[in-house]
């Protein structure tokens, strides 16, 4: 079977890639790739990521120490360790809400694109457990 994707099609490929080698976690990412899929492509929206490092942090950390983003879609996490990390949204120092990745370790989407954001946004990630939460890399998807 042969499955035709629009052009830029490396957001399917990035999840496609993680279901095929992972099929006991695929269900974690079919949400992830439904809402890629209708953020992405209905209307042929043009998306910009900003990708980032290893990380670690006991308490909080700002992405891109606390640049701001426009019109945030999806925060991709590649956790190493089972502590759930928040992710928040701030329009200055204002909380406009969040979504939390949970205990899982791998590649985890964290869908952002339901909270209003009128302005650029600061992205807080925050660990909800005792000692360090520990991240691969990451990715944010805005514009």
């Amino acid at each position: 079977m042969t499955i035709k994707t629009p052009k830029n099609s490396i957001f399917v490929a990035f999840f496609l890639k993680r279901v095929v080698k992972k099929p006991l976690t695929s269900l974690l990412y079919m949400e992830g790739l439904i809402n890629w899929l209708s953020i992405l492509y209905l209307g042929g929206v043009k998306m910009a990521v900003y990708k980032f490092g290893k990380t670690s942090f006991s308490n909080y950390i700002w992405v891109k120490g606390g640049a701001t983003f426009s019109h945030v879609k999806e925060v991709n996490l590649e956790k190493h360790d089972r502590k759930r990390v928040r992710v928040e949204l701030y329009e200055g120092s204002t909380l406009l809400g969040g979504s939390t990745a949970g205990a899982y370790v791998n590649w985890v989407p964290v869908n952002v694109s339901l909270i209003p954001q009128r302005k650029p946004v600061k992205i807080k990630l925050i660990n909800l457990d005792s000692g360090t939460a520990t991240l691969g890399n990451g990715e944010v998807y805005y514009g």
